[in-house]
């Protein structure tokens, strides 16, 4: 049975991350000495004349080589002098400057005084910074189903039809960029690591045998396409979920109430570093898990309230986490046919259209083509890491320490590729009695390609004769 090989693949991995010897999270690279108008005398370019096919100056950077994850490069300077390499500043003081470059393997760099600079490119190589384990992520987002704002029966419901992906992790990171975010790989990348490794410890080494165990393990695991998410050609996950399954509101709360925020609980993932550079490999993840904005804010209550969650059973950073998801969760407290005036991010939300419901009962189809601009935005989730090792959480880039919990940042995006339909379909069930009347907004989530309907907001307010509308 796959999940009980899986078991064992993770557990081999697991057992590798106290055996593996971890890098230095960090090393200073000592790059020279420059003064403002003088030359520059430390790691420079080694620059040649050729004469083919023309006559012309051929330089080749300098080249570093670390035992450290994050290169830290350090000069000489005066104070003031300000140094620039990829995209990050720093200024001198003390006669230094120096700056975290992550584990970038090519560095553009420059310094700068006044009208004076100098400025040159350094490669780095980490030929033995390399490991292989796993961890936990309490909560995996899918989607959300957004439940419509209710008639005076309460009887309005919504429904989604997934049959294909709906949303993408384009990674799991710290949400520093001191590390650059890890990639998404198939599990034949990890394994091929892992075999890598073996080659440098001897065949009576505890490492090797836990990397053979773990490599045989491999054998036995179809990690490029698991039965819910997949690698794409990007190098980002689609989360997808059963294919034809129907997902339909049914608390009747309403908009920030009764929407079901769609996630999978326990997600097991594989890290593995070759050379600094780190892949990540969803290998399962527990069930399905669909949960109205209300179950989560009592879950979270109990869990502040140092109870377990009696619904979810997740710690309260995750839970704070899939309610922020939802920009209607903020109108919970309020009734629920209220909450239009909350603000839409226009990034991540298109008005599709209105809907006018007076005196009849019926189901609307409602639709959204997707554009460009759709598969571009991103937003961010929390969850917590769980079963993890310390020494290599945060060296990998994924963890960091809160409050004493170790929590990853989940960057969600839409699809990028061709593998989802262009079109984007659910139904609304809207009722209202034979005097009743009302009007819903249908706003598509680009995110998770569900459809937000709500109250239209409140008209435009007169503030000193300028007219201000809340969208």
């Amino acid at each position: 049975m796959q999940s009980v090989v899986i078991d064992d693949l993770y557990d081999k991995l697991r057992q590798l991350e106290g055996v593996l010897p971890a890098p230095a999270a960090s090393q200073i690279v000592s790059m020279g000495t420059w003064v403002s108008g003088g030359s520059f005398v430390g790691l420079a370019s080694t620059c040649t004349v050729v004469f083919t096919p023309v006559k012309r100056t051929v330089c080749t950077p300098p080249t570093t080589t670390l035992d450290a994850i994050s290169a830290v490069l350090s000069f000489n300077v005066p104070d003031g002098v300000t140094l620039t390499a990829n995209g990050k500043t720093a200024v001198s003081r003390l006669g230094r400057v120096a700056l975290d470059v992550g584990n970038a393997d090519v560095v553009t760099w420059k310094l700068q005084s006044g009208s004076y600079s100098y400025g040159d490119t350094l490669w780095i190589r980490r030929p033995d910074v390399g490991g292989v384990g796993a961890f936990t992520v309490a909560a995996l987002p899918v989607t959300i189903v957004y439940d419509p704002p209710q008639n005076a029966a309460r009887t309005n419901q919504a429904s989604a039809n997934f049959s294909q992906e709906r949303t993408v992790v384009n990674t799991l990171s710290t949400g520093s960029s001191t590390v650059n975010a890890p990639e998404w790989a198939e599990g034949k990348v990890a394994k091929e690591i892992g075999v890598k490794l073996a080659k440098k410890f001897p065949v009576t080494a505890t490492a090797y045998k836990v990397l053979q165990g773990a490599i045989t393990a491999w054998g036995s695991v179809d990690t490029s396409q698991t039965s819910k998410t997949e690698v794409n050609t990007d190098r980002t996950l689609s989360v997808k979920v059963a294919t034809s399954q129907n997902i339909t509101t049914a608390s009747r709360g309403g908009p920030g109430r009764g929407d079901l925020v769609v996630f999978y609980s326990g997600a097991r993932v594989a890290w593995s570093m070759d050379e600094g550079k780190v892949s990540l490999t969803m290998l399962d993840h527990g069930p399905l898990m669909m949960v109205t904005v209300d179950t989560l804010n009592a879950d979270l209550a109990a869990a502040n309230a140092g109870q377990p969650a009696p619904v979810t059973g997740l710690d309260a950073d995750t839970l704070g986490a899939l309610i922020k998801l939802d920009p209607m969760a903020s109108t919970s407290n309020r009734p629920p046919v209220v909450g239009g005036g909350v603000t839409l991010p226009a990034s991540r939300f298109t008005k599709d259209g209105q809907l006018l419901v007076n005196g009849a009962s019926y189901t609307q189809s409602v639709s959204h083509t997707i554009s460009q601009s759709d598969r571009v935005s991103t937003m961010n989730a929390t969850t917590t890491v769980t079963d993890y090792h310390p020494g290599w959480l945060t060296l990998i880039g994924v963890g960091q320490t809160q409050a004493g919990k170790v929590t990853t940042t989940i960057a969600l995006g839409a699809s990028r590729t061709t593998t989802t339909s262009n079109t984007k379909g659910a139904s609304i069930t809207l009722n209202a009695g034979p005097t009743e009347s009302y009007r819903v907004d249908v706003h598509y989530d680009n995110i998770f390609g569900t459809f937000l309907t709500r109250t239209p907001p409140p008209p435009p307010l007169v503030i000193g004769g300028v007219f201000t509308a809340p969208r």
